[in-house]
């Protein structure tokens, strides 16, 4: 059974000053493909939040210094944290909503998946908001698929698996996670040709948590009949792993023509993610991190119609460039056999 959620707060608040690419429009244009393709959702309003409750989510997460940082900020709005992120009169607010709750519905999840549709992203803040090498927070203010982590372990679960598929690296998510025995596999674009939040494929974790963090870089121009093949892979490992529950950031920005990265993944790809999710047969939270255009048109509904096992026949697309699909595969098949060892 799967619910969908979707944050009224979202569709007007945190608002930028000039164009850009993260604003309400996308919550707007979300519930219309929902719409268009009679798929059920439940506005949610957060109603009178528990500011210092989620305000001790946040700071479990990251640093005090860094949530201090923000409360002070956000006094001083409009204005950039950096050339990426911007903050609102009412940002901080809804970040901290969008935070607690993530975290509430890990901790009280009672279908098999929600999906949390609202924003701000988080999966690029880390400890101190803007993580090391990384050139910004990407939009991102609190990490809100940490929350669900938190709330899954405060709910009593110790194997906690985290997939993120958005089309950019989720550095802030590895960064804080990054020594604990929590597997977390992120299907990206190559940050060699996508550089905002770099990767290094010796990155695989530190202390307890060495060898369950997987990067997994997806050539520019891969498609479909490239992407299928590295799932495959994915499924493969967290399978071994056999998670009691899964936090997923879902990211639709790798959708062709979507506008901020160089992937050409259609509907096929996305169904089968979803499909995949959905056959773990465990607690699914899911909260949304990219997607600006054409991903959330289709990508999105695509996904949904995955995770609810609806049969849809979508027509795979190829990549770009012939060789893509072996490099691809090569690569994720020689991080998984370095860390599948470790992995119990």
């Amino acid at each position: 059974m799967i619910q969908i959620l979707v944050s009224e707060n979202s569709m007007h608040m945190h608002v930028p000053r000039e164009h850009h690419p993260e604003n309400p429009e996308r919550i707007v244009r979300a519930i219309s493909a929902l719409k268009r393709h009679g798929i059920r959702y439940e506005l949610h309003d957060a109603g009178r939040m528990d500011t210092g409750e989620a305000l001790s989510i946040a700071r479990r997460i990251h640093s005090r210094g860094y949530v201090d940082k923000i409360q002070m900020l956000s006094k001083k709005t409009p204005l950039n944290i950096d050339p990426d992120t911007y903050l609102s009169s009412d940002t901080l607010t809804l970040a901290l909503e969008t935070l607690y709750t993530s975290y509430l519905t890990a901790l009280n999840l009672d279908r098999d998946i929600v999906f949390y549709i609202a924003r701000p992203p988080g999966h690029h803040a880390g400890y101190h908001g803007k993580t090391r090498r990384a050139r910004t927070q990407g939009f991102c203010i609190f990490n809100n698929a940490v929350a669900a982590v938190h709330g899954f372990i405060d709910r009593g679960f110790k194997n906690i698996g985290i997939l993120d598929f958005d089309a950019h690296y989720g550095n802030g998510s590895m960064e804080l996670l990054y020594t604990s025995r929590i597997l977390q596999v992120d299907l990206h674009q190559d940050t060699r040709s996508l550089p905002v939040f770099p990767w290094n494929p010796s990155e695989i974790g530190a202390g307890d948590g060495y060898g369950y963090k997987i990067g997994i870089p997806l050539e520019p121009g891969t498609g479909d009949d490239s992407f299928v093949q590295v799932l495959g892979t994915v499924k493969r490992i967290i399978e071994k792993y056999n998670p009691e529950a899964l936090v997923v950031s879902a990211g639709f920005d790798g959708f062709i023509g979507d506008g901020l990265t160089d992937l050409v993944l259609t509907e096929y790809s996305y169904y089968r993610i979803g499909y995949m999710i959905q056959g773990f047969g465990i607690p699914v939270a899911i909260v949304l991190e990219g997607g600006y255009s054409r991903g959330l048109d289709k990508g999105l509904v695509a996904f949904i119609h995955g995770l609810t096992g609806t049969r849809v026949a979508y027509a795979p697309g190829r990549s770009l460039q012939g060789g893509i699909a072996r490099v691809n595969l090569a690569r994720a098949n020689k991080i998984i056999s370095r860390v599948e060892k470790y992995i119990v």
